[in-house]
């Protein structure tokens, strides 16, 4: 695919960001590898209307680490 959007939890979650998890969009390299950069991670739609189903992350995705970069979820602040 052309579009990836990962879907993660770590240690901030549900703390200084949104209780579900948030996305970060890996932006693919020359060579076929991917960065991902946790500084554009952002909330989903669910965290900003009740209108839209939030996906769950796998569980392969849950850091054990607190990612405090991209999109806080200004409730907890």
């Amino acid at each position: 695919p052309e579009a990836l959007i990962v879907f993660f939890r770590d240690a901030t979650t549900g703390k200084q960001t949104y209780a579900v998890g948030r996305y970060a969009d890996p932006e693919k390299q020359a060579g076929g590898s991917y960065l991902l950069d946790f500084n554009t991670a952002y909330s989903p739609a669910c965290a900003f209307s009740s209108f839209y189903n939030c996906p769950i992350p796998p569980r392969e995705n849950t850091l054990s680490v607190a990612i405090k970069a991209g999109q806080q979820d200004p409730h907890y602040h």
